[in-house]
């Protein structure tokens, strides 16, 4: 005989914490957190990273909204996916939140939440509900290799080559340079390219990077950074709010 089985249920108790979890269902606001994927983070997957992300907003204890039903999730939007082996000081993720956050209390407990390669580089409040990817129109890349390399990248851009999207089951389709690259510059020796997103012409990064350097991957010892994201207004780049 279990003494507790024969105790009367604590109705009061049982109807606070039902009502403790619903706020969970809630959404109060919503906030913008900026990450890095650097390192060997630059080879975990996509859904891999998303995991890691929303393990370590947990751990920080940041109020993030759960989605109903029976296969509950938490309430994060990510930006574009990366291709494996392209690191990030970029990755935005949209919160749903059903309560407050202090960001100092966050900064100061990040490195106990994440691994070596990803770091908070801004948590900020958003008043915005618009889709995060359909905000975002253009990326911005950061390529760095070797003079000789740097030199073919650079060359191929000033020649606007004619560049290929490859699809899927082998398919291939001719692309505009101007619908896939919305411009380019050099800085401290490195290459920054604008690259369109979410179109049909959009090419990945890296299915760009092989067809500048005339390889069929990116080469070891090239290393290819996203360092914006953008929305394009009037054919410049904006800042996504």
């Amino acid at each position: 005989h279990n003494p507790s089985l024969s105790e009367p249920l604590d109705t009061e108790a049982s109807a606070a914490a039902l009502e403790k979890f619903k706020e969970k269902y809630e959404c109060r606001s919503r906030a913008r957190i900026i990450l890095t994927k650097t390192g060997r983070m630059r080879f975990i997957s996509h859904l891999d990273y998303v995991d890691i992300v929303k393990r370590g907003l947990r751990i920080l204890g940041m109020p993030v909204s759960y989605t109903q039903g029976f296969n509950k999730h938490e309430r994060i939007a990510a930006g574009f996916p990366l291709p494996l082996g392209v690191e990030s000081e970029h990755e935005i993720f949209d919160l749903d939140l059903y309560g407050d956050f202090d960001a100092a209390s966050i900064f100061s407990k990040k490195r106990s939440a994440f691994p070596d390669g990803v770091d908070i580089v801004s948590l900020s409040r958003i008043e915005t509900k618009d889709s995060l990817m359909a905000s975002i129109n253009a990326l911005t890349f950061t390529v760095e290799a070797d003079e000789e390399a740097t030199a073919r990248i650079v060359h191929s851009l000033e020649q606007k080559i004619q560049l290929v999207k490859h699809g899927k089951e082998g398919a291939k389709k001719a692309v505009p340079f101007e619908a896939a690259i919305l411009s380019h510059s050099q800085k401290d020796g490195k290459v920054i390219i604008d690259m369109t997103i979410g179109t049909p012409d959009s090419l990945r990064v890296d299915q760009l990077v092989p067809q500048l350097l005339g390889t069929e991957t990116i080469p070891a010892g090239v290393r290819v950074v996203k360092t914006g994201s953008w929305t394009v207004k009037d054919g410049a780049l904006a800042a996504i709010v």
